[in-house]
């Protein structure tokens, strides 16, 4: 597994029209609504189904108090979005070969591990 670039929307648009053969235009019209959807559904506290993927909720990290009374807003220190992938995802991850390169400060490779 190697992490790339950011993937930009129109580029998934464009592979999934080419790939699906749908309009691009109701692709990126459907990529908006569904991304606004999710955002608003997870950001009110539901937790959001991705087919394929896996679920999308909300979630805020917070530190812990010894009593109900001396809890507040202000403990929160993280607020994020988490995904929990489906079990295939899970297994797929867990099946992907991993590749680890060390480098140091001059950017000289110091140690390659291999899975």
């Amino acid at each position: 597994m190697e992490h790339y670039n950011t993937m930009d929307a129109e580029k998934i648009i464009d592979y999934a029209a080419e790939t699906y053969c749908i309009p691009r235009g109701m692709l990126r019209a459907s990529w908006e609504a569904i991304g606004q959807v999710v955002s608003t559904w997870a950001l009110e506290g539901h937790i959001v189904e991705i087919p394929g993927l896996g679920n999308i909720r909300a979630e805020v990290r917070a530190k812990a108090q010894k009593e109900a009374k001396d809890v507040s807003t202000d403990d929160v220190f993280r607020r994020k979005l988490l995904l929990t992938p489906t079990k295939a995802i899970k297994d797929q991850l867990n099946a992907t070969n991993l590749d680890i390169t060390c480098y140091d400060k001059e950017g000289c490779e110091v140690k390659r591990n291999t899975n």
